[in-house]
C-alpha cells in the first residue's frame, strides 16, 4: 500500500478516535476508503509507481552536470620536459646567431627554382638527350649557383635552435625543391657525358651533403622530408654512375670513403629532431611560448570544436607518439619500425561523436601525426640505400683493381670493406647476387626476394636494388 494511502488512513483513525469526532465516523468508512485505492496497489502493497516529475528533473540535471564536467574538463597539463629544449639552449643559440646568411641564401635559391617551369622530357635525366641537358643548365643554372653557395656556408649557420630558421617554413615548397634536385641530376649526367666523371660524382654527393645539413634543422618537419628526398636523388644518380664507371680504384676509394661515406642519413639527427617536431605541434596546439616567433600567417592554432577538443589531452597523444618515434629512430630498431604507423593510429579512439569528449582533438591528432609516422621507415630506406651504394663502390673497386667479379661480399673484406655491411631493416648481411649482378635490401616488407632491379635504381621500397653493371657471365 502506498505511503499517501497509509497517511490518509492514519489521519482518519486519529479523527475517529478523537472524542469530539468519534460520533461522526462509522465502521463503514473504512470500506469507502479502501475503494479509493487502485486494485493493483491494494493487491501488491510494495508495488512500483512512476517517479514524480521532480525526480525525473533532478535526474536529468545530475546527468547534465556529469556530461558537462566530462566534456569541459581537460586533463592536467602534460609533463613534457624530456621533449622540450631548455631555455638556456635556445637563448645561447639566438645570441650567437643573431644574423645568418644561410636562411637568406636558401630563400633565394628556392625563389629562383620556383620560377623554373618543369617542361622536362619523359624519364630521368640520364635518359635525356645531350642538347636538352645543355639547354637546361644554360637557362636554369642560376639555381645551381645558389645551391653551391649554400653549401659553402659555415657550420654555425646550420644550428637548429637559432630563431631565423623558425621564421619561415623553407622546406614546405616541395615543387621548388624538386626542381633543385632535377637540376642537380641534370648536372651530374651532363658532366658524365662531357667526360668529367669524377666531377659528376662530386655533384651527386652534393645532394647527400645538403640532405645531412637539412636533417639538423628540426624547426619544421618539412626539412626532414626534403632531406630524405635529397638522399634518394643522390643515391639514384650515384647508382647510375657506378654501374658505368671507368674510374680507377684509387679514385673510387677516395670518393667512397672521403666524399660519400660520411653523409649517411642519421638516426641521431632524426631522434633529436623529434623534440623540435613536438615543439612545432605544441606551438600549433597551444600557441607560441614566450620568446618564440609567432606562427606564419598560413598556420592557425588548432583550438576549434571546443566542446570535443581538449588541448592537454590532445597534446598528450602527441607527446606519447613522439617519444615512441624517437625510440623507433634508434639504429637497432630493425623490424620494429614496420608496424609503427599502425600502432600510432591505434592510439586514436575509434569512438567519435557524442560518445567521445575529445573526438575532435583525436581527429586533429590523427591528421597531423601521419606526416611523422613514416619518418623512421623512410630514414631506414635512406640508410639501406647508402649501405647498398657503399657496397657497390667496393664491388666496382674490386673489379677495377682485380678485373673480376667477387662471388661473395666476404671476398671484399678487409681490402675493400672493413666488414660485410648489414641491412638496416634486419641486421643481417646486405643482399648480394653475383650471378645477376645485384645488390639489394629486403626493404619495408622484410622479405628477401633476391633483388628487383628498376629503371630508376633503388625506387622499389619493398626491395631497393642496384645493378652492379657487370655479372659473372660478362666477367668471363
Amino acid at each position: 500500500m502506498s505511503w499517501w494511502v497509509l497517511m490518509a488512513r492514519r489521519q482518519q483513525q486519529q479523527r475517529v478516535q478523537s472524542p469530539r469526532n468519534r460520533e461522526l465516523f462509522s465502521p463503514e468508512d473504512d470500506d469507502v476508503l479502501d475503494e479509493m485505492v487502485p486494485n493493483e496497489w491494494r493487491k501488491r502493497p510494495g508495488g512500483w509507481r512512476p517517479p514524480h516529475l521532480l525526480t525525473w528533473f533532478l535526474l536529468l540535471v545530475l546527468v547534465g552536470l556529469v556530461m558537462t564536467l566530462a566534456y569541459l574538463k581537460d586533463e592536467a597539463p602534460v609533463w613534457d620536459e624530456d621533449l622540450r629544449h631548455t631555455a638556456g639552449e635556445v637563448q645561447v643559440e639566438s645570441q650567437e646567431n643573431a644574423v645568418l646568411s644561410a636562411p637568406t641564401r636558401m630563400k633565394t635559391m628556392l625563389a629562383s627554382a620556383g620560377r623554373v617551369v618543369l617542361d622536362r622530357p619523359e624519364g630521368p635525366a640520364w635518359r635525356w638527350d645531350t642538347p636538352t641537358l645543355a639547354r637546361w643548365l644554360e637557362e636554369k643554372g642560376t639555381v645551381l649557383d645558389n645551391f653551391r653557395d649554400l653549401l659553402e656556408e659555415k657550420e654555425e649557420e646550420w644550428r637548429p635552435r637559432n630563431l631565423l630558421w623558425q621564421v619561415e617554413n623553407l622546406g614546405a615548397d616541395q615543387q621548388a625543391w624538386k626542381t633543385v634536385m632535377v637540376l642537380k641530376q641534370v648536372e651530374v649526367e651532363y658532366l658524365t657525358r662531357r667526360g668529367n666523371e669524377e666531377m659528376a660524382f662530386l655533384a651527386a654527393v652534393d645532394m647527400a651533403v645538403m640532405a645531412c645539413l637539412l636533417e639538423r634543422l628540426d624547426t619544421w618537419p618539412s626539412f626532414m622530408e626534403r632531406a630524405l628526398d635529397l638522399h634518394e636523388a643522390a643515391a639514384q644518380s650515384l647508382a647510375v654512375l657506378l654501374q658505368n664507371t671507368r674510374l680507377p680504384e684509387p679514385v673510387l676509394m677516395q670518393l667512397q670513403l672521403n666524399e660519400y661515406g660520411p653523409w649517411e642519413a642519421s638516426n641521431e639527427h632524426l631522434g633529436a629532431a623529434m623534440k623540435g617536431y613536438y615543439g612545432f605541434e605544441r606551438k600549433l596546439l597551444l600557441g607560441p611560448d614566450k620568446g618564440e616567433p609567432p606562427l606564419p600567417l598560413e598556420y592557425q592554432t588548432a583550438r576549434s570544436g571546443w566542446m570535443q577538443f581538449k588541448p592537454n589531452a590532445t597534446l598528450r597523444l602527441f607527446a606519447d607518439s613522439f617519444r615512441e618515434l624517437a625510440d623507433a629512430s634508434k639504429p637497432a630498431a630493425f623490424t620494429k619500425t614496420s608496424q609503427l604507423s599502425h600502432r600510432l593510429y591505434q592510439q586514436v579512439s575509434g569512438v567519435q561523436g557524442i560518445g567521445n569528449p575529445n573526438s575532435t582533438g583525436e581527429k586533429y591528432f590523427a591528421s597531423r601525426i601521419v606526416q611523422y609516422a613514416g619518418l623512421p621507415e623512410r630514414l631506414n630506406l635512406a640508410r639501406a640505400k647508402h649501405t647498398i651504394l657503399m657496397t657497390l663502390f667496393s664491388v666496382r673497386r674490386s673489379v677495377a683493381a682485380e678485373m673480376r667479379v667477387p662471388m661473395s661480399l666476404e671476398e671484399l673484406v678487409p681490402k675493400y670493406l672493413e666488414a660485410v655491411p648489414k641491412d638496416p631493416f634486419t641486421g643481417e648481411p646486405i643482399g648480394y647476387n653475383a650471378a645477376h649482378g645485384l645488390i639489394y635490401s629486403v626493404g619495408l616488407d622484410l622479405k628477401d626476394d633476391g633483388g628487383r632491379p628498376t629503371e630508376v635504381p633503388l625506387s622499389d621500397i619493398l626491395e631497393p636494388t642496384v645493378q652492379t653493371g657487370i655479372g659473372v657471365a660478362r666477367a668471363r
